[in-house]
């Protein structure tokens, strides 16, 4: 039994929880197991998972077991539930309920002994406010005058978050303080009695049957203290059928063995609603509560040595991006579906390979750019911003372009303004800019060994430009030789990966060209491109005076 200790590990987290922390210590009891095993008879008797919130040594989870796997939670680590059947993360609840209930986990079965009269902060526990389960709702919202309007009880709250996350199938049992269960939930005008919907069974324990006494079985009893317990159940809204109650209190052990059995052999009498009659009620159970796990033990700084750099969002590995998404990203919805197709697009590639074209460049910056959703390595947004460095460098020309050669660099526009007339394309016009590369056939003869000329045909790329209308159609400005007999140009149909096979005439949607590129040059404003002296200032202005230097020693 361990009540008012506080272990030196946990002190800042525990302080953190409960504003009464440093009067109630840890508040923690320890379940004897065989009070365990018989609470427990009352559950369903299918368990593949149990769940212990605040599970302490794991003595209780333990106790209960039905060829399950064990759930624990606890603020202090213990190796008790480190076994191949059992999962346990050494967290604060008030906390790790919120990642929880981000991901939607759920379970069947819950076996509590949350710890008593610590007042948890309201603002961790936010998600039970919007709970889908009514009762948890109308319980959250109403106020224990004992308690300031920002905290809430520990026993009360726990059993909030059991009946939040059960399934509609799911069983579950919580020991406490009769008095505290009498004053919150099960008494007349109590503030959170609206959980009492979905108690279906009651049983009051004389003394605390956390304690040991001199009589085998029988709990201590100081000051006439009783302990209650509640069987609860998420499909069960009939309230209290089942009840032992003060005048008839179980004061030893076979007392509660013979009314737990009653509520066995009678249990469909008792317990109403939905109830689960096979293993597979609740499938992801188990990787929700992983991906829960996976994000406190990032936010809490907990890394395991074979996380390493794992714990990005995008690293750099042999030069290469790694990307990586944490099943909580997913589970969550923090990350949506073209979010993370968008960031796996990055997976494989080189920073420099990346920057050349103009999308691929776009959704790196956004990805490891300094306002990048993501978490991203360091050593990749130094890479990154090399790369864009080298980049600029080597594109940027040493001279000022004439406007025949800045159409290269158009593909880093979305609009083109028109300076004069042409068609449908008026003067001081604005309008939407896209370049793509298009197939082209050409239709040609070619002598081949024996001398003798045969048809073959040559496939190739050539830079298209599509500007649309005044009437939203799309007009097409390309190279005059293009419109040469035999051949032909092709717009290669979204989604057709061209390198990852031979393209196929399906694949292909024949592109017409509707004018040159001397009229594109001649009829719109092509945009200047900074040379070297605009970009590079500094180093342009420092070269200059190196060369006039030069020339003037050549002179003397």
């Amino acid at each position: 039994m361990q009540k008012t200790q506080i272990h030196p590990t946990i002190l800042q987290p525990f302080f953190e929880s409960a504003s009464n922390a440093a009067d109630k210590g840890q508040a923690q009891w320890f379940t004897p197991p065989e009070w365990g095993r018989t609470l427990s008879r009352a559950l369903n008797r299918y368990r593949p998972v149990i769940v212990d919130l605040t599970c302490g040594n794991g003595q209780l989870l333990e106790s209960a077991r039905s060829h399950s796997r064990l759930f624990g939670c606890d603020i202090q680590a213990d190796s008790a539930l480190r076994t191949p059947h059992s999962a346990f993360v050494q967290a604060d609840l008030t906390v790790f309920y919120g990642l929880l209930a981000a991901v939607n986990w759920e379970a069947d079965c819950f076996v509590l002994n949350p710890p008593w009269d610590l007042h948890w902060y309201r603002e961790r526990l936010a998600p039970l406010a919007t709970s889908t389960c009514l009762a948890v709702r109308e319980a959250f919202a109403e106020h224990d005058g004992r308690l300031s309007r920002a905290t809430i009880d520990s026993t009360a709250a726990t059993l909030m978050i059991a009946l939040d996350r059960m399934s509609h199938y799911g069983d579950g049992f919580l020991i406490a303080n009769e008095a505290t269960l009498q004053r919150l939930i099960l008494g007349q005008d109590a503030p959170h009695g609206a959980l009492a919907r979905h108690v279906w069974a009651h049983l009051v324990v004389a003394g605390n049957l956390c304690m040991e006494s001199k009589s085998k079985g029988k709990p201590a009893s100081p000051d006439d203290f009783q302990t209650g317990i509640l069987w609860f159940s998420r499909g069960h809204e009939a309230g209290l059928i089942a009840t032992r109650g003060a005048e008839g209190c179980a004061s030893h052990l076979k007392d509660a063995e013979r009314f737990v059995e009653r509520l066995r052999e009678q249990r469909p009498r008792y317990r109403k609603g939905m109830e689960t009659s096979d293993y597979h009620r609740t499938h992801d159970t188990e990787s929700l509560w992983s991906a829960a796990a996976e994000e406190w033990a990032r936010l809490s700084g907990v890394r395991s040595a074979e996380c390493g750099v794992r714990s990005y969002h995008l690293w750099l590995e042999a030069g290469c991006i790694r990307t990586n998404l944490s099943l909580f990203d997913t589970a969550s919805g923090r990350v949506s579906k073209d979010a993370a197709a968008t960031l796996y697009e990055l997976t494989d590639k080189q920073p420099m390979q990346l920057v050349i074209d103009r999308a691929s460049r776009h959704a790196l910056q956004t990805a490891a750019g300094p306002d990048s959703p993501w978490r991203v390595h360091p050593e990749l947004t130094a890479a990154v911003a090399e790369a864009l460095r080298q980049f600029e460098g080597e594109r940027t020309p040493l001279a000022a372009l004439p406007a025949i050669q800045r159409l290269g660099f158009l593909d880093e526009h979305d609009f083109i303004t028109c300076r004069r007339d042409l068609a449908e394309f008026r003067a001081g016009g604005r309008y939407p800019l896209r370049s793509t590369t298009v197939l082209v056939k050409r239709q040609t003869e070619k002598r081949n060994l024996w001398g003798v000329l045969e048809e073959i045909e040559l496939d190739g790329q050539e830079l298209a430009f599509f500007i649309t209308d005044a009437n939203g159609k799309e007009q097409v400005f390309m190279e005059a030789r293009l419109r040469e007999p035999g051949v032909t140009v092709h717009v290669i149909k979204p989604g057709v990966r061209e390198l990852a096979r031979k393209i196929a005439d399906a694949d292909l949607t024949p592109c017409p060209i509707d004018y040159t590129v001397p009229e594109l040059v001649n009829h719109f404003i092509i945009p200047d491109v900074p040379h070297a002296a605009v970009v590079f200032r500094q180093q342009y202005d420092a070269n200059l005076q190196t060369l006039v230097e030069i020339e003037n020693l050549v002179n003397a």
